[in-house]
């Protein structure tokens, strides 16, 4: 199995709750794979979106599990997180493939279009 790259953008709150601080930095070291400073830096840079790349193992030991449950942690603790567009394009890619194998033709060439007209609108 491969690893699946995948891109979020956070945006922090502007304060926390007592003892959130931490959790937040564990989260956000636990998805990003970042240090303690780095991590630190990006919890204290309120109300700006940072773009983090994460990779997601899907392996026995659920890493999309483990993912999850990060972000729900963040969510918590009042950070936005949300799919970048290159991640949402390449989910839409892969479905297209499968569209194809699964014989939905018309429906992968209307998901390739789309992700087509994305990239001449420069979004990837």
């Amino acid at each position: 199995m491969r690893a699946i790259p995948y891109f979020v953008n956070i945006t922090f709150p502007i304060s926390y709750l007592p003892n959130a601080k931490v959790d937040v930095i564990k989260s956000l070291r636990a998805i990003s794979y970042r240090g303690l400073k780095e991590c630190k830096d990006m919890s204290e840079a309120h109300s700006f979106t940072h773009l983090i790349p994460v990779t997601l193992s899907p392996s026995l030991d659920g890493g999309l599990t483990d993912f999850n449950k990060h972000c729900d942690i963040l969510r918590f603790h009042g950070c936005e997180i949300i799919p970048s567009i290159h991640s949402i394009l390449q989910e839409l890619r892969e479905l297209s493939i499968l569209a194809t194998k699964q014989g939905a033709d018309e429906l992968a060439s209307e998901i390739i279009q789309f992700v087509l007209a994305e990239k001449l609108r420069g979004n990837v």
